[in-house]
């Protein structure tokens, strides 16, 4: 498997935060998140970091659009994996 790197660029910025935004579309059904990972390129290579396992269950309605929260990703995580906060803001 060939890795490609992608950027995106940012579509609000703060003065500590970048903020994007993101829409997919997808069939109505049940779907679950359950876990996150990111590539990193480092010095030595990648750098894959996992979370730890959560669950975040949701339904898609045909013609309709479902949020599913913010997703806040911290550059340096503790020891715990927790570099990714999830909040529903409902």
């Amino acid at each position: 498997m060939i890795f490609k790197s992608v950027t995106f660029d940012a579509d609000y910025e703060t003065e500590d935060e970048y903020i994007y935004l993101f829409a997919i579309e997808v069939p109505p059904g049940k779907y679950e998140f359950y876990q996150t990972a990111f590539n990193e390129v480092v010095t030595q290579g990648w750098l894959i970091r996992e979370s730890n396992p959560f669950s975040l269950e949701f339904d898609i309605e045909k013609g309709s659009v479902t949020y599913v929260g913010n997703y806040k990703y911290f550059e340096k995580s503790n020891n715990k994996r927790d570099f990714l906060q999830i909040t529903d803001n409902k």
